[in-house]
């Protein structure tokens, strides 16, 4: 994860979820979230919810993950 950057307490949790879901060895933390927001965006527009409270989280990581995505570019 790259240094200086001030995260959410939500923004730890999926970053623990990230490191718990993809190896952190075989690729880089910006790689692990823009492969999780591929995965995210995908089921969302596949429909691979079965109720609408999964669609809702899945929309809530996405923006979480987006928010990651922009705080890591804005860092660099």
């Amino acid at each position: 994860m790259p240094k200086a950057m001030k995260l959410s307490e939500e923004e730890k949790y999926v970053v623990q979820k990230l490191n718990s879901y993809f190896k952190p060895g075989n690729m880089s933390f910006e790689e692990r979230v823009f492969n999780a927001l591929l995965i995210t965006r995908y089921d969302l527009e596949a429909h691979h919810f079965s109720s609408d409270k999964q669609r809702r989280t899945l929309i809530k990581y996405q923006t979480v993950l987006d928010g990651l995505l922009k705080k890591m570019n804005s860092s660099i």
